[in-house]
Parts: structure tokens; C-alpha cells; sequence
């Protein structure tokens, strides 16, 4: 018994073994990052790689990165480039109209609000649909945004996760180097449950 619990094929073995992999991921990720411009490209090919261990289909952990940071790199930087020049813009649209007086004012805050909650849903779907789906980035982006909102019972918890990760790497830093490889590989099964009604259907 404490043969197959802890031997190479045993479920403590998997255990470790899983979690040193995507604290390997999740270094690699950040390490990947750290230039910027390079974001989209390196959040792409973790979620790449965390897919495929969903669905069984993983190989070397490294060699699938590198795989998918190349082919994807031009594609996910320029939608990276597009989301934080649409962050900034409303940003700072949010930041001078919560310093007005008037009823204008207030509507076109709650009106920049709304796209920003509307911008942060379609950024949880983004960049693994790139990850996984081939096509311009223009479709890349309305098939973020239509998953978003076609499958709120998938993107509200999609949400609740990315927020209590952010929520965690502000009270422990150090979870912003090791732990988006666990962060993603959580959020992939509730993407993957997604991603397949629609692979098989085409």
C-alpha cells in the first residue's frame, strides 16, 4: 500500500512532481516577463503549456514554452499592446472623471467602469484562446469577448481566481515569481471545459 501511495507512479510522487513543474512554469513565466512588451507572448505560452496538462497531452515542459512563445509571439505582443494602451486610456479617463462634479461626469465614469470590468473579463480569455485557436488577432479578440459573456458561469470564477491571485502576490510577492503556474494551471480547467465544446464542433 504505502508502495503505490508513495512509489514513482503513486499520487504523492504525481503531487510534487505536478507542483515543481509549475513552480518551474512559474518562474519561467516571469522570467520571460520581465522585458514587458514580452507579456502577452509569455502569458500565452504558460497557458499552452498548463492546457496541455489538462488534457493529457503534455511533453517537455521547457521545449512546449519555447514552442509556443515563438509561434505566438507576434500575434500575443500585439494584443498585449492593444490591452494596456485600452488600460491606460481608461485608466486615466477614470481617473480625471472621478475627480468631477456633475452628472456627466458620473456617467461617463460608470460608462468607463463598465468597459473596464468588460476589459478585464475579456483578458481572462485572451491569451489562452490564442494559446489554443489560430486566427487574426481582430477574431482572437471578439472570440475573448463572446466566451466572456457566453459562459459567465465559467468566467465569474475565472475572475474570483484572478483577483484572489492578485490578492495573495500583494500580501506575498514572492508568489508573483513562483506561483502563476499554479494560478494558470487552475484557471485551465475551467477554460478547458470551454475550449472543447467548441473544438468539437469544428
Amino acid at each position: 500500500m504505502l508502495q503505490s501511495l508513495f512509489g514513482m507512479e503513486g499520487p504523492v510522487w504525481k503531487f510534487f512532481n505536478r507542483t515543481a513543474d509549475l513552480i518551474l512554469l512559474g518562474i519561467l513565466w516571469f522570467v520571460t516577463s520581465i522585458p514587458l512588451v514580452t507579456l502577452g507572448a509569455s502569458t500565452t505560452a504558460a497557458y499552452y503549456v498548463v492546457l496541455s496538462m489538462v488534457r493529457k497531452e503534455e511533453g517537455y515542459l521547457f521545449r512546449g514554452y519555447v514552442k509556443s512563445f515563438r509561434l505566438n509571439f507576434k500575434q500575443a505582443t500585439a494584443a498585449w499592446l492593444l490591452l494596456l494602451a485600452a488600460f491606460t486610456f481608461l485608466g486615466i479617463d477614470i481617473f480625471y472623471y472621478a475627480s468631477r462634479a456633475g452628472q456627466a461626469a458620473k456617467i461617463i465614469l460608470g460608462i468607463s467602469a463598465c468597459l473596464g470590468i468588460g476589459l478585464l473579463l475579456l483578458t481572462l480569455y485572451l491569451f489562452p484562446v490564442i494559446s489554443r485557436f489560430s486566427n487574426t488577432t481582430t477574431r482572437q479578440f471578439s472570440t475573448a469577448f463572446l466566451l466572456a459573456g457566453r459562459h459567465i458561469t465559467r468566467t465569474i470564477p475565472l475572475g474570483v481566481l484572478a483577483a484572489g491571485y492578485v490578492a495573495l502576490c500583494w500580501r506575498a510577492p514572492v508568489l508573483l515569481f513562483i506561483g502563476f503556474g499554479v494560478y494558470a494551471y487552475a484557471a485551465a480547467f475551467l477554460l478547458n471545459s470551454v475550449f472543447v465544446r467548441y473544438e468539437k464542433s469544428t
